[in-house]
């Protein structure tokens, strides 16, 4: 998407544009909110007709619903406060062919409350070597990272023989591929190759061997991005004034 929307940019203004996102995501994830900041030289941006011109060059695949122009230092990266994402689970014998690219089918009943009990042990600050790919290039780096969310839901029956699972899970920041492997080891867990207590062994552990496949990326969603001065989240402790 990064790419894509550069490249439009830079067909708008004809100069090289710089592009700072609020969330990385791996191939085939999709992203229905995303923040990203840019800066142009020597030409004077008018929102709405910025957002109607990349609208007109991208939509419906990619969609700008809003331009604001921002104080210099502000950046979408460093500024968010959180990130929230989306994973959907087709749970069901038969799998449905409109789901089929925003879902994960995994056909075998799975035990949601152990899936749930297992969360338990990865909400706070936490080292997650055990679910994530470390950086190539930053072989050094801290994959110390702090959830501030992790649950299942239920979504409604749909055509009556469906039950759509929904994991969101909230941090500060992600690492390469963690939303992905923490599914994965979960659904594992709903299947019964681990229980819930082995979750938090693993990611003690800090040994991604001992972690699941990562779930495939074409469920997961960039969902929201948090920043100073939005509505505090229901799962994180309300503002007082």
């Amino acid at each position: 998407m990064a790419g894509l929307l550069r490249a439009k940019l830079e067909k708008v203004y004809s100069q090289p544009i710089t592009l700072t996102c609020a969330g990385r995501t791996d191939a085939g994830v999709h992203a229905r909110q995303q923040v990203v900041t840019f800066g142009v030289r020597g030409k004077k941006v008018e929102p709405i007709r910025l957002r109607n011109s990349l609208n007109a060059l991208l939509a419906p695949s990619v969609v700008t619903s809003k331009v604001s122009i921002v104080e210099t230092q502000f950046d979408a990266r460093y500024a968010a406060m959180w990130r929230q994402y989306r994973y959907l689970v087709l749970n069901s014998e038969i799998p449905d062919p409109l789901l089929a690219p925003t879902t994960w089918w995994v056909d075998k009943p799975l035990h949601l409350e152990s899936m749930q009990e297992a969360c338990e042990a990865l909400i706070g600050l936490h080292d997650f070597t055990s679910f994530c790919k470390r950086p190539k290039d930053i072989p050094n780096a801290t994959l110390v990272r702090r959830l501030l969310q992790a649950e299942w839901t239920v979504e409604p029956e749909l055509n009556g023989r469906h039950e759509l699972l929904r994991f969101e899970v909230a941090g500060s920041a992600f690492c390469h591929q963690m939303v992905r492997s923490l599914v994965g080891t979960l659904v594992d867990v709903g299947r019964g190759r681990f229980t819930a207590t082995q979750v938090g062994q693993i990611l003690a552990a800090k040994d991604r061997s001992l972690s699941s496949n990562v779930a495939p990326p074409h469920a997961l969603s960039l969902w929201n991005i948090g920043y100073p001065g939005d509505e505090t989240p229901v799962w994180l402790p309300q503002r007082t004034t």
